[in-house]
């Protein structure tokens, strides 16, 4: 077992929502700065990655590349527990309904997933693998549905408003 699974051993639902949160938290931490420069090149024909960079951190510091933060992750928080929760939900419903304790067979294993020393490259799914990528298809919709809204929460100046106070997401500033 892993760590998470280790300390919530009976609750499978609470494991993955923390994990799914502490997924979510780590990549919005580590991809807001760099979806920061890439807002900052939108409209520019001139513009390079490294060379907008090198200009918000001359004109801000640290500043413009951790700005908006708190509402990224926040976001990605939120898809990634509901994401989480739901596919378990659904992996163990579905094994329930097969009389199954365990979602585990609806799992790809190592075993069965094809080797590149493989005689038949293109193998054909299992039932099980289609049923999976529906499930999660259905678990990431939500999530993304769910989360949606936090795309329009902009720090005050930021987002598409070219720095013009206000818009959409003004009373929900959190970064």
């Amino acid at each position: 077992m892993t760590p998470c699974t280790d300390a919530f051993e009976n609750n499978s639902f609470l494991a993955a929502w923390m994990a799914g949160n502490l997924a979510g938290a780590l990549n919005g931490v580590a991809l807001n700065p760099a979806s920061a420069i890439k807002y900052h090149t939108w409209g520019r024909d001139d513009a390079s990655f490294s060379r907008t960079a090198r200009l918000m951190w001359r004109d801000g510091g640290l500043r413009p590349f951790v700005k908006g933060t708190a509402p990224t992750i926040l976001r990605d928080v939120t898809f990634g527990g509901v994401y989480s929760v739901l596919r378990n939900g659904l992996l163990l419903h579905v094994a329930e309904g097969r009389g199954e304790s365990s979602p585990s067979s609806l799992l790809p294993s190592p075993a069965s997933s094809p080797s590149p020393s493989s005689s038949n490259p293109r193998r054909r799914r299992s039932k099980g693998d289609a049923l999976t990528f529906i499930l999660n298809f259905i678990a990431a919709g939500v999530a993304t549905t769910v989360s949606g809204p936090f795309n329009y929460v902009r720090p005050e100046g930021g987002g598409r408003e070219g720095g013009r106070k206000g818009g959409p997401g003004r009373n929900l500033c959190l970064g």
